[in-house]
């Protein structure tokens, strides 16, 4: 069934898909930031409940063979339908199929919208393929390994995210999918076209977001370079690295496309705080690194919903959870 676009996000119309999304759009949206209240939950996310994880219908509501739950409010009722694996236990193969899969149910006659989403995936997965990831790999039965995963899983997490929050925009998905691409592997993307290496970071940054307007658009290049995190001077504290980033994303999140794929980066970075397992140090100082931007995605959120953007419940539970959940990992 097509999406059809309301306001500033994509509503699909009641009915049911193998690997989409379904929201009833005749319902009120969501009320401001209210938590999700799920009637059940499967083992997975029992699991996450018990790690003081925010849980909703991206982390599936069923097992496999049963039926979809009911998310409940005292605003609206969401039948979802997603696959019951939740994300972090798939891996890159299965997620840019799956993206591709949904991106096609969405966009079922966009032959240039599939050419666009796959060239994006395969880029992703060159420019990151040295990339690793410090998180714990979480294998397909649910058993967390010792080590890392490959960093590409984490850009096609969020896409698949943001798809399954009800944002089908191919350019939005395109920039999720590359969202670190130009802050990571600038110098990558400049060589792959022949060109010499500027000296100055700001400039390789600069030529990088042009080789994404030449490769796909110019809006994909700029919500990737609103993604981008800023390039600070040496010298600065902890704390004043902290501020300038918490600058940075204030006024980038006022941008529709922009908040969607930065709140899929956010929910995966920060509220998986969890699997860095013996690292306290680190944890400690990634939840004051991501802790500033609750406020910051708490106001984004208002401002898009009185622009009547209709954010799944999902995103509302996961963002209102996100701040309890940080301080609770602080010393």
């Amino acid at each position: 069934m097509a999406a059809r676009r309301v306001g500033c996000s994509a509503v699909y119309l009641t009915g049911t898909s193998r690997s989409r999304l379904t929201v009833d759009s005749s319902r009120q949206s969501v009320g401001l930031l209210t938590p999700v209240h799920i009637p059940g939950m499967n083992s997975v996310q029992i699991a996450r409940v018990s790690a003081g994880i925010p849980t909703g219908g991206q982390f599936s509501t069923a097992r496999r063979g049963e039926p979809d739950l009911t998310l409940d409010d005292d605003h609206a009722d969401a039948v979802v339908n997603v696959r019951s694996e939740p994300l972090k236990n798939m891996a890159a193969r299965e997620l840019g199929r799956t993206i591709r899969e949904e991106m096609a149910a969405a966009h079922p006659d966009g032959i240039a919208i599939a050419r666009q989403i796959d060239t994006a995936i395969l880029l992703a997965e060159h420019l990151h393929s040295d990339q690793r990831r410090s998180n714990p790999t979480i294998t397909t039965a649910g058993a967390a390994l010792t080590g890392s995963e490959a960093y590409v899983v984490h850009p096609l997490r969020n896409a698949l995210r943001v798809i399954r929050w009800g944002e089908t925009d191919p350019d939005t998905v395109t920039a999720t999918i590359l969202h670190d691409a130009v802050e990571d592997q600038a110098e990558k993307m400049i060589k792959g076209k022949g060109l010499p290496i500027p000296v100055s970071k700001h400039e390789r940054r600069r030529m990088a977001l042009a080789v994404l307007t030449a490769d796909f658009n110019s809006q994909v290049s700029h919500i990737v370079g609103r993604l981008s995190n800023p390039i600070t001077e040496p010298g600065l504290t902890k704390q004043q690295k902290r501020e300038a980033y918490r600058a940075h994303v204030a006024p980038a999140v006022a941008e529709y496309p922009v908040f969607m794929a930065k709140a899929a980066d956010f929910v995966d970075n920060a509220l998986g705080l969890h699997h860095q397992q013996g690292r306290p140090e680190m944890v400690g100082h990634l939840a004051q690194k991501y802790l500033p931007l609750c406020s910051v995605f708490t106001d984004a959120t208002r401002l898009h919903q009185v622009a009547g953007c209709r954010l799944h419940p999902d995103l509302l539970g996961k963002l209102a959870g996100a701040e309890p959940y940080l301080r609770s990992l602080l010393p």
